[in-house]
């Protein structure tokens, strides 16, 4: 949000949406996407939107799997994940 701000634009939460890889964990009975490439460790809280199963039961069926993440930042807390869609993390040459 700093960064948005600095560059001279009014930074929105709600509308920040993020494509994120890394490796899906559990903890503390929460699924986490611990980011991967980062200088340092960074884990997201992964949560859906209203009825979602097919959502919830694909991040509860993935932990220490490899993936793709899209969706909308959470600011509260510690910040996290909307989670909208997952896949596959892309293979990286």
């Amino acid at each position: 949000m700093r960064a948005v701000h600095d560059a001279g634009f009014t930074p929105v939460p709600a509308d920040v949406r993020l494509t994120v890889t890394g490796k899906l964990e559990k903890r503390n009975g929460h699924v986490v996407l611990v980011l991967d490439r980062m200088k340092e460790p960074r884990a997201l809280t992964c949560s859906v939107a209203g009825p979602a199963d097919e959502l919830e039961r694909a991040l509860a069926q993935r932990p220490g799997q490899a993936v793709e993440i899209h969706g909308h930042w959470q600011v509260e807390g510690h910040g996290g994940i909307l989670v909208e869609a997952i896949e596959d993390a892309p293979e990286v040459p």
